[in-house]
């Protein structure tokens, strides 16, 4: 696949990069990314955060289709002008994400399987990825115009999608998911301007028009969503995006205000004070989970922490139950600055503003961390926004807040008799508040060697359970629960009579509970259990996830298919199986197929060099992956993580291929790949040590810590593509082409591949398979050794002329 004579004649040889591909190629990715991110954003909110991961797979294939466009544009003539179709992409980019951002707002799509839905599905990928095609050819395109500088261009492209990381904070906190989307588009637009002169001005002006349109349209004010989650928005007063989430405050039939993130965990505002609630009991119980009050009637007058405060049930709760400090915690700056200490401070009579009451904006494990008091009760009642982070599309839905280690922080910080309460759904066949009863005992069994922890956990229902649903309420203590606390509890529960006691000290029930409680193997007991019992770590953090994907697959073929899941949660499972089908059947259509009608045959032995890229896109998304989940505890944010963590590995990849320009020989790649796996087993043995000594040190020096262990391999990780693009420089412009469109199809499949294997077996695994794919990369470049001696041979001889592009 390209002999020495070939490399030495090629016409694209030795063709210099102008400054302004450079410039083009920058600001292509630059838009990509940032439309990709703005993209899990929107599809959190309009549709459901599933399909927020959706986002990511759209993208790369999308990108990957682009290359194959190049490929074929190449094809016929490999002299053809590469920057004049780049630009023309690009363009058409722009007016395509215009077009796309309209498509997604007016989208109505509800959470029920037919096929019009899959149709609208279907329509919305498509368009989607258009945008992504355009980027992905101008990038393409470029690199295989120019594959002797790829080093340059790749670093220009990393370099751009760095900057996109940095860009989408501030841009969705100021302006919005749309306005983030129309910027893009600008973007598009100035890199079409960048590529070509011809389109200067065109360009210039389409960038202009967008960008005009983002500042008419900051937070909503022009475009803003018609319908989500299959239902049309109404009596929305207030609404607001942010990184984290789209807060909109609806007006209730009876005049109440209620918080919706992502147009679906709803929040209510409490709109009274703790002197009228004490007039009126029937207040409070209006508003909050009456099992919840459980750990205030154990431990009255108690000092307490909310984790997920949201609309201040939980707080008017500890002030209620006499608590002399509360310390009220949520992520999102939007509830507790502009909604509770803001725009409804009146209306909720200064809940937030008032002692005994401090409202602190912070992820609820990060401030216990950083921490050094301790508190009678810690309590999360809900605690699920529904949201997808862009962090969190990449994690599908990982739930930081209900593992093991959490449960053990959580125990920490609670004084000697203290109690954790945490409140979650229930069904007839018992799961959800199940598993919270499973997480309960292994962390009391691995942070203070408790045995049997039936003195220690009580559980309470609002109710009986049902197949719709009750809340349920679990209580949790270091030491058994005394004499006087089961006492206030059983009168607690009786001025209450619909609540149920699923599990309560010295007094055993015939219930999944009690036999949980009791049963002196509680692994062997989840393992024969018909749910998923196995209480969820840090490396495997998706507590939602209660079904077993056997029983998902068994489902399917059911007569009547989805009835048995817990549909909102446990349906992401079958759209990530199903994710994986639709990802493998478009990379055959968009990218093999097209081949096939074209009668493409591609030279003898290629399928083993393009497997070279095939690996490598495998490997960066799986530990990319890895790396922005195992980083969320650390960084305190999953916005942070994200931000971070891919910026940092970008950027790093970037520099790489620059200093690679020079250093692209079979053998040194060797030498690369060797560091990188010797870095991954590196991570895998001490990178959660080293997190957890350093987790208590100021947000700047964490800031550095995660650059200095990421860099090093992710400078490393920024070798191998060019190189091999080096080697391929001698089959011509085509063949460049091709070898980008199998990375980005690689990447499809590995983001899907990567939280397939999280689910099942942990981060840490899909750590260790992407540092597998580089190991089977640098097998791989033992096939390429001829061709680099013969690209050096020559490179040593005469320089060619250049050819204009």
């Amino acid at each position: 696949m390209g002999s020495p004579s070939a490399i030495a004649d090629s016409p694209i040889a030795a063709r210099a990069v102008p400054a302004r591909a450079l410039a083009g190629v920058a600001c292509t990715s630059l838009a990509s990314l940032l439309l990709e991110l703005s993209l899990t954003r929107l599809f959190s909110v309009v549709l459901f955060y599933h399909f927020a991961f959706m986002a990511i797979s759209i993208a790369l294939l999308g990108l990957g289709a682009g290359g194959l466009g190049a490929f074929l544009y190449f094809r016929r003539d490999p002299a053809r002008p590469a920057l004049p179709a780049a630009a023309a992409a690009c363009a058409l980019s722009g007016a395509a994400a215009i077009a796309a951002l309209f498509g997604i707002l007016h989208a109505d799509i509800s959470l029920t399987v037919s096929w019009g839905n899959f149709l609208a599905l279907t329509a919305i990928f498509l368009l989607a990825a258009a945008p992504f095609a355009g980027n992905g050819f101008a990038v393409a395109a470029v690199l295989a115009a120019h594959p002797r500088r790829v080093h340059r261009l790749y670093g220009a492209d990393l370099g751009g999608a760095a900057a996109a990381c940095l860009a989408f904070v501030p841009l969705m906190d100021r302006c919005g998911g749309p306005s983030a989307i129309l910027v893009a588009a600008a973007l598009a637009c100035l890199a079409a301007a960048a590529f070509d002169r011809r389109w200067r001005r065109r360009g210039l002006v389409l960038a202009a028009l967008a960008v005009l349109l983002a500042l008419g349209d900051m937070q909503g004010r022009w475009f803003d969503i018609r319908y989500a989650k299959g239902a049309r928005q109404r009596d929305i007063v207030y609404h607001r995006w942010n990184s984290l989430s789209r807060i909109q405050v609806q007006a209730t039939p009876r005049g109440g205000r209620m918080i919706l993130i992502d147009s679906d965990a709803a929040t209510a505002i409490v709109p009274f004070s703790a002197q009228q609630a004490r007039r009126d009991p029937a207040l409070a119980a209006a508003y909050t989970s009456v099992s919840a009050d459980a750990a205030y009637a154990a431990r009255p007058g108690t000092t307490a922490l909310i984790i997920g405060a949201g609309g201040g049930a939980d707080v008017m709760r500890a002030v209620l139950g006499g608590a002399p400090r509360v310390t009220a915690v949520d992520i999102n700056p939007i509830i507790i600055r502009d909604l509770m200490l803001g725009r409804y401070r009146a209306y909720s009579h200064d809940l937030y503003g008032r002692p005994p009451v401090r409202a602190v904006v912070a992820e609820g494990r990060n401030y216990l961390r950083h921490s050094r008091r301790r508190y009678g009760v810690v309590q999360a009642t809900m605690v699920d926004t529904w949201a997808a982070t862009a962090a969190g599309a990449m994690a599908l839905s990982e739930a930081n807040l209900y593992t093991v280690q959490a449960f053990q922080e959580y125990l920490q910080h609670l004084t000697p008799r203290g109690l954790l309460s945490i409140t979650r759904w229930e069904f007839r066949r018992p799961r959800e508040a199940l598993r919270v009863v499973a997480l309960g005992i292994a962390a009391l069994r691995r942070g203070y060697g408790v045995r049997d922890a039936r003195p220690c956990i009580a559980v309470l229902a609002d109710g009986r359970l049902d197949r719709r649903g009750v809340t349920v309420t679990t209580l949790i203590g270091r030491q058994p629960l005394t004499s006087g606390d089961l006492a206030r509890l059983r009168r607690f529960a009786a001025d209450h009579r619909h609540l149920r006691w699923l599990a309560l000290p010295g007094a055993p029930r015939d219930n999944a509970f009690s036999r949980l409680l009791a049963s002196r193997n509680p692994a062997r007991f989840a393992a024969a259990y018909p749910f998923d019992l196995t209480p969820p770590t840090d490396n495997r953090p998706f507590f939602f996830y209660t079904l077993k994907t056997a029983a998902v697959l068994r489902d399917l073929f059911s007569p009547r298919p989805f009835r048995a899941m817990d549909f909102k949660v446990n349906l992401a499972l079958f759209i990530l199986l199903s994710l994986l089908g639709i990802s493998l059947a478009a990379v055959a259509v968009f990218l093999l197929l097209p081949l096939r009608w074209a009668g493409v045959r591609l030279p003898r032995g290629a399928p083993l060099d393009l497997a070279y890229f095939l690996a490598l896109g495998l490997g960066y998304i799986l530990i990319e992956v890895a790396f922005v989940q195992q980083f969320v505890l650390f960084l305190g944010n999953p916005v942070y993580a994200l931000t971070v963590v891919i910026f940092v590995m970008l950027a790093a990849s970037g520099l790489g291929a620059l200093w690679g320009r020079r250093h692209y020989a079979c053998g040194g790649m060797r030498w690369v790949v060797t560091g990188i796996e010797a870095a991954v087993g590196l991570y895998l043995w001490q990178l959660s040590g080293w997190l957890g000594a350093w987790v208590g040190l100021p947000l700047a020096g964490r800031i550095l810590i995660t650059a200095g262990l990421l860099a090093p391999l992710a400078f490393l990780q920024g070798l191998p593509f060019p190189a091999g693009i080096r080697w391929l420089a001698g089959g011509g412009p085509e063949v460049v082409a091709w070898a980008w469109a199998v990375n980005a199809a690689a990447s499809v499949l590995g983001s899907v591949l990567a939280m397939l294997i999280a689910i099942h077996w942990g981060m840490s695994w899909a750590l260790a398979a992407g540092g597998g794919a580089y190991l089977a990369a640098g097998l791989l470049t033992f096939r390429f050794a001829g061709r680099h001696a013969a690209l050096a041979r020559a490179e040593a001889g005469p320089a060619t002329a250049s050819a204009p592009a």
